[in-house]
């Protein structure tokens, strides 16, 4: 049984590669072939997972997850969560207000930050997490960004 975090994204680029077809280097997701194969050398240690405001101004999230653990910040407010998936996988016991887990809370921020660091200071600024009430509907290997990418108060074209 595999272990790796693996994810829809990865379904592409596994296509592709069992199509022999050449591959976009843009795209998000992982040929899950080498992975089958045994081959786990350099695979990602965790997935990110998000949702943008869609039904309610509360859906505004990013999260990462390895599978054994899960850090959730919520960009409407700033609130973290974080639980460990391999004691509570139902994820009943938020552990961000925790002693015990501040470095693992720490750990799972910091790489939080550089993954957001990309999409510029609307995600990241000042070396934290920035709060983003209203949401922001494109991320970097969307066409166009970061040519026209959306900044907190500018409108949707959605």
């Amino acid at each position: 049984m595999r272990t790796e975090p693996v994810e829809l994204r990865d379904i592409l680029p596994t296509f592709l590669q069992a199509a022999e077809a050449p591959s976009h280097s843009e795209l998000d997701g992982r040929s899950l072939l080498d992975l089958a194969a045994g081959k786990s050398a350099n695979w990602r240690p965790w997935i990110d997972l998000e949702h943008n405001i869609c039904y309610d101004a509360a859906n505004n999230w990013n999260a990462l997850t390895d599978g054994k653990q899960k850090y959730i910040f919520h960009a409407r407010d700033g609130e973290e969560q974080f639980f460990d998936l391999a004691s509570d996988p139902s994820e009943f016991t938020d552990l961000a207000g925790n002693a015990a887990s501040d470095a693992d809370l720490r750990r799972w921020r910091g790489r939080m930050l550089d993954h957001l660091s990309e999409r510029g200071e609307c995600n990241v600024a000042g070396g934290k997490l920035a709060v983003r009430p209203k949401g922001i509907m494109t991320s970097p290997h969307f066409p166009g960004y970061p040519k026209n990418p959306l900044r907190p108060g500018t409108p949707s074209p959605f």
